[in-house]
């Protein structure tokens, strides 16, 4: 029963996590980072340093970087809710809430899929460049601390926080950095989730409102921008640590990340209550 309960879930990962669009959004954040990735692969040959694993996020601190990470998963969900014909089927016969549950499960499973995906293929790109130390090594340490030599060999847009090496060890940071991003991911893809399920493409709409919102927060360095734009704070570096800060705290960033969560399944649990039918 237990098996049943979610085949449904199954037959959507399987017939988008293998789909064409799915291999081309990767294909198209990969060939974005590509020069990047093979230039720090240069980099740690030429100075015969290796960085740790956790130093890859760093690539994720550039604007134009971090918002072609969210444009390759917005690609992968910008047809959620599935509302094809035989979904109507579906729909029928599994009832509305269930129905939601399973596209819901997709939802998150999807999030962490691309996420696992996208980092690890960087992993691979970059597997003779990295390892995995006690601390920081000599190749993140001294770029963050500026170092001439290092700086201009790396990629313009690698810039390694000294803020992070100095308040968080490479695990630490490893598993902060991805928690948070699998959660805004998670938030991003519930905002084009139930846009989509109250009206066609405004999900869709939505999600490109919030990715040029977030490139605009970088530009203008407003720090005000940065507690109504989550997709920033995948820059770990300006999420501040106590509450003298300018920039939103961890408090306010876990809090606005859950609430939103609340929200958008709250609105999903009331539209499977309603008795209105969905736009097909």
């Amino acid at each position: 029963m237990r098996n049943k309960r979610f085949n449904l879930l199954k037959q959507y990962l399987q017939d988008n996590i293998f789909s064409f669009k799915y291999l081309a959004a990767i294909l198209f954040v990969l060939s974005y980072l590509m020069p990047l990735l093979l230039q720090l692969n240069n980099a740690s040959t030429t100075v015969g340093l290796r960085m740790h694993f956790a130093g890859i996020f760093f690539l994720l601190v550039d604007s134009w970087n971090g918002m072609v990470f969210f444009l390759g998963y917005l690609i992968v969900i910008s047809n959620i809710p599935f509302k094809q014909n035989i979904q109507k089927q579906v729909l029928i016969r599994m009832g509305k809430l269930r129905w939601l549950f399973n596209q819901i499960a997709y939802l998150i499973c999807t999030a962490i899929i691309y996420f696992v995906t996208v980092i690890g293929l960087m992993a691979i790109i970059l597997f003779n460049s990295i390892g995995f130390f006690s601390n920081w090594g000599k190749f993140l340490g001294g770029l963050s601390r500026a170092d001439g030599s290092l700086s201009q060999i790396v990629p313009y847009s690698f810039w390694v926080s000294p803020k992070v090496i100095e308040a968080y060890s490479p695990m630490q940071y490893l598993l902060i950095a991805s928690l948070t991003i699998i959660s805004i991911l998670i938030l991003f893809g519930f905002i084009v989730f139930v846009g989509n399920l109250y009206v066609n493409f405004l999900g869709f709409l939505l999600g490109g409102i919030l990715l040029f919102f977030g490139i605009f927060a970088y530009a203008s360095q407003g720090f005000f921008l940065y507690y109504a734009s989550p997709l920033t704070w995948i820059a770990i570096h300006i999420i501040a640590l106590d509450n003298y800060s300018k920039y939103p705290t961890w408090c306010y960033v876990i809090v606005f990340i859950v609430t939103g969560i609340v929200l958008m399944l709250g609105a999903t649990l009331y539209k499977g209550k309603s008795n209105g039918n969905f736009d097909y």
